[in-house]
């Protein structure tokens, strides 16, 4: 049996209530009317029924008592609406389409309301309701009343992110029985993938709870937003690509600003189909936040913003040694992120003695007799040399050099270490740079210069684009949303939940943008193979049983009791 109005403990409290109280008034005196006697033989007893009512004297009509708590415990109990399922076990799942798409006019408001609708019509059996948001989340568990629901509802609404309903289902088809007939309902426009569907157990039913059709007219929105290395070959400048959906054929006007301020960009558009692809040229990379918003309304307005932290690049200032003139500096030279100056370095390329205790980043090429290792990298204190040593292959690019060669033409073992220091330094051989050897001629010498003089002047790597919903390539201990919301992956890969902005422990501001081309694009959701389109119908999936309605049977009781109570006060059996 389950409730419709009320919770269990509700029920049993209104009882104690009721009880109570028809226990107060039963020990009320009932006041007499006064009547004319034509004798006073009496006369005593009637000063005694007299006297002033007291809220101390025994029962004298228990049976009445209990006879008036029954009718009244029969009303409570109609009025919390009980009713009993003699039904085949079944359970009832309802996920909540809570994503971007969602935000349209009050699609989300009417599907919530079809929902509880759905909801009420479900007394009796197991109802669970989860809201698909950024994070799905349980907003009914088995056995609570749907009023909970409709409160627990009422501060929610759609969030800028995609869809997570088929997250949801994988995750359902790991913990659903199979021993029983579970009915899950889509309520929203989420696309559902047949291969999730094809996940979940023959004993599961996928239908959809959608309002009518949307008129919610025509939609653009920015769907993909990226950086490259600028077509001009300078390295403090990159090229952006701004790719735009839309549903109509109308002009794209973009609006871009940097770090908070509007900027005007050289842009370069190609419009294929739907799709408008708008390269912004030679944007400022100082590591700042570019935002691009699209002028204009349409039916959704949170794909019209999108946001990504620019690359901060500065040529590096490198002070290079008279004698490695003719090795080294044709490569410095033909690297846009390489300045060569003769003052304010900001690293050194020498040819003498390492240079461990350097007060600045130095790479130092010294005798082969100084060193044992052929490559010697000198790290900072705080961080630990295997470390340094497993990443250096691919921040310096040695898995490019040709090891075997050059242990044959020194007859020396080739050996790579990592010591700490106080700063950062890298010691090589000077030989490698004779003819002896086939180092400078070879393809790995470039990489290993370039990538050497970027890690000394500790380069930042370039941020990735971030995209809600989607893992977050980089590694984040943890991230702060603007509203003090602290996200810790745990060791898992992280993954932005919404579109906006979040900031690490170490300062570092990562943007978040929807980019979500379904979203965008969205159109009344066609339903996937396996599921049914409910329109706010009940479902039509059934099992055998029948439910039984005692709402009905306890007003005819409480009838029968009143008629009864009429009867015997009549006959004078009942006070």
């Amino acid at each position: 049996m389950s409730l419709v109005n009320l919770t269990l403990p509700a029920l049993f409290a209104g009882l104690a209530t009721l009880a109570l109280v028809l226990f107060l008034l039963q020990r009320l005196r009932v006041r007499y009317l006064e009547q004319t006697v034509i004798t006073t033989l009496f006369w005593k007893e009637a000063l005694e029924e007299a006297r002033a009512r007291v809220l101390v004297r025994r029962f004298k009509h228990p049976w009445a008592y209990l006879f008036v708590l029954l009718i009244g415990a029969l009303m409570w109990l109609g009025f919390a609406n009980p009713k009993i399922s003699l039904e085949g076990k079944r359970e009832h799942v309802v996920l909540i389409d809570a994503s971007a798409s969602m935000g349209r006019g009050a699609r989300f408001q009417e599907s919530v309301q079809l929902v509880m609708e759905h909801v009420r019509s479900l007394t009796g059996e197991s109802v669970r309701v989860i809201f698909c948001g950024a994070r799905p989340r349980t907003l009914l568990q088995r056995g609570e009343s749907p009023l909970l629901l409709e409160a627990r509802l009422e501060a929610l609404g759609p969030q800028a992110c995609p869809s997570t309903v088929d997250r949801t289902l994988r995750l359902l088809s790991r913990s659903l029985a199979k021993d029983h007939e579970t009915l899950i309902v889509v309520a929203g426009d989420a696309a559902i993938s047949p291969t999730v569907l094809a996940l979940l157990p023959k004993t599961v039913h996928v239908s959809r709870l959608a309002p009518e059709p949307s008129q919610s007219g025509r939609n653009r929105g920015i769907t993909a937003l990226g950086f490259a290395r600028s077509s001009s070959g300078s390295f403090e400048y990159v090229d952006v690509l701004c790719e735009i959906s839309s549903t109509d054929d109308q002009a794209i006007e973009l609006s871009t600003s940097i770090g908070g301020k509007p900027v005007q960009l050289e842009a370069v558009q190609n419009k294929e189909g739907t799709r408008t692809r708008i390269l912004l040229v030679d944007v400022p990379a100082n590591g700042e936040l570019l935002s691009v918003k699209l002028m204009g309304s349409d039916a959704l307005v949170v794909d019209d913003t999108a946001q990504m932290r620019l690359p901060g690049r500065r040529r590096i200032r490198v002070v290079l040694a008279k004698e490695l003139e003719a090795s080294v500096g044709p490569v410095l030279r033909v690297d846009p992120a390489v300045l060569v100056v003769d003052d304010e370095p900001d690293l050194r390329i020498t040819k003498g003695e390492a240079q461990g205790t350097a007060t600045i980043p130095t790479l130092s090429f010294v005798p082969i007799e100084a060193q044992e290792e052929a490559i010697l990298i000198y790290h900072p204190m705080e961080t630990a040399s295997e470390q340094v040593l497993m990443e250096s292959f691919a921040s310096l690019g040695l898995s490019e050099i040709d090891a075997m060669d050059i242990a044959e033409a020194s007859g020396r073992r080739i050996a790579i270490a990592a010591i700490p220091a106080t700063g950062r330094s890298i010691a090589v051989w000077s030989a490698l740079l004779t003819e002896r050897f086939n180092f400078i001629q070879s393809r790995s010498f470039p990489l290993f210069i370039a990538r050497a003089v970027r890690w000394l002047a500790q380069v930042e790597e370039d941020p990735p684009f971030v995209a809600a919903g989607e893992d977050l390539a980089g590694s984040f201990a943890a991230l702060t949303d603007t509203a003090g919301h602290r996200l810790d992956p745990a060791g898992a890969d992280f993954r932005v939940p919404t579109a906006g902005l979040y900031h690490s422990d170490d300062g570092i501001v990562v943007a978040a943008s929807l980019t979500d081309l379904s979203s965008t694009l969205w159109s009344n959701a066609s339903v996937s193979q396996g599921s049914k389109v409910l329109q706010g119908q009940e479902t039509e999936i059934s099992l055998p049983g029948f439910k039984l309605d005692l709402s009905l049977w306890l007003a005819v009781a409480v009838l029968l009791l009143l008629l009864v109570e009429w009867y015997l006060h009549g006959t004078g059996r009942m006070p």
